[in-house]
């Protein structure tokens, strides 16, 4: 009996150790580790593309902190990583598994570096390959940089930008189209006139919100689209416009030009004309004169089409001028949709930032209307100042071109300006 049981026993302790065995290995099963390799910053990262894609194929690493994720709707398949050195996005292979503050390690081997449309970016990264997330709540903190030195350098990057504003021709909109879910792109400015686009997505969780409508601050993501600078804001809440607007500078006193040539190439895509000592000023409506891309080439534009206004009036003023016995005014222009002769061309010898309280000649050009194809240029032919303002004169002036659209169905009509020159 006392050998029976000593065997008994024995055999009961193997079959405990064998099906524990089994156990551990059934709950624990082996995990794939992801190899280190030589371990890289996100500038040393960025600085490999000289021009060509490259493949990574051997086991290289680099350490960041994730800035934005697709929580909000805004990204998608997407995210963006910063580390001291620099940021750039992840382009995913499938959707969801990071977030906001993850540390993470990112393998870089079987992934892209490559550029889409401008943008610098780390393509077909797997999250539970590529990625392995040391912690999380480390929230990384976003520069501070004034708007207008926001720069393609700051790609991907996390900013923050004070004392900023959305143009006033936008206020009382949403975020973006929740209906069509389609995408929108407003314009924030400075107080200086300087612009730059935000762009939301119609599958943002917030994109049938309305816009602020005051000044303040936000925290974005710095995008790049071919040419364009574009931010996106992570979360409504994180766009604090609470302080009252600011007014747009006078440009006028800017000093006075001798002769002029403008072809707005200098100016910013989709910002209110209110920069080279030129001015906006809306005198009905709240809509102003734009720099538009044109086919590669910017251009003055004043348009309230899709805009829902009724009736809007808008000036575009030029630099003071000095005035000589002998000026000579020519611009190009065109129009979109004509329904109205809705621009005119206008000179005063008084003006000081204040449109309603200043004598203003319209002046006897060539401009596009009906007839003019649509975007076809149209040259106004030279316009002998030197007679309008008065022989002898020689004070300064200001040039204004005057769009109006308040009658029925004028609201559809667009006109652009370029190539504006004063001579002698």
């Amino acid at each position: 009996m006392k050998n029976i049981g000593l065997g008994t026993i024995a055999t009961i302790l193997i079959l405990q150790l064998t099906l524990v065995s089994c156990e551990r290995e059934y709950d624990r099963p082996p995990i794939d580790e992801i190899p280190v390799g030589g371990v890289i910053d996100l500038a040393t990262l960025r600085g490999m593309y000289t021009g060509t894609p490259i493949k990574f194929t051997e086991d290289k690493s680099v350490y960041a902190i994730v800035t934005a994720d697709e929580v909000s709707g805004n990204l998608y398949k997407e995210a963006y990583i910063q580390d001291a050195t620099g940021a750039i996005k992840l382009r995913l292979l499938s959707s969801g598994g990071l977030y906001e503050g993850d540390s993470v390690r990112v393998a870089l081997k079987g992934t892209t570096l490559t550029v889409f449309n401008g943008l610098l970016q780390l393509d077909s990264v797997d999250v539970d390959k590529n990625v392995i997330k040391q912690a999380v709540g480390r929230h990384f903190q976003p520069t501070t940089i004034p708007l207008n030195e926001i720069t393609i350098a700051h790609q991907s990057q996390l900013v923050r930008i004070e004392n900023v504003e959305f143009v006033g021709s936008e206020l009382n909109t949403t975020w973006a189209n929740a209906n069509a879910l389609a995408a929108v792109n407003h314009n924030i400015t400075d107080c200086n006139g300087n612009t730059r686009i935000l762009r939301t997505s119609g599958y943002a969780n917030f994109a049938g919100q309305t816009i602020p409508s005051g000044n303040g601050s936000l925290i974005a993501i710095v995008g790049v689209f071919n040419s364009d600078l574009q931010l996106y804001i992570r979360k409504p809440s994180e766009v604090q416009f609470n302080n009252p607007r600011c007014t747009p500078p006078l440009t006028f006193e800017c000093g006075t030009e001798t002769s002029l040539t403008e072809t707005f190439a200098s100016h910013s895509v989709n910002g209110i004309v209110n920069e080279y000592c030129w001015s906006s000023y809306a005198t009905v409506g709240t809509l102003n004169w734009l720099i538009k891309d044109l086919s590669g080439n910017r251009v003055a534009e004043a348009s309230i089409a899709g805009t829902g206004d009724s009736s809007n009036e808008m000036w575009m003023v030029s630099p003071k001028m000095q005035a000589t016995d002998q000026d000579i005014l020519s611009f190009d222009s065109a129009c979109q949709g004509w329904n109205h002769d809705g621009l005119t061309v206008w000179v005063s010898k008084n003006f000081d930032g204040n449109i309603g309280a200043a004598s203003w000649t319209q002046l006897n050009c060539n401009i596009a209307g009906n007839g003019t194809a649509n975007n076809t240029f149209v040259g106004s032919g030279n316009i002998q100042l030197h007679e309008v303002l008065g022989a002898g004169y020689n004070g300064t002036y200001h040039v204004a071109f005057k769009y109006n659209a308040s009658g029925p169905g004028q609201q559809t009509t667009s006109f652009k300006v370029d190539n504006v020159q004063i001579t002698h």
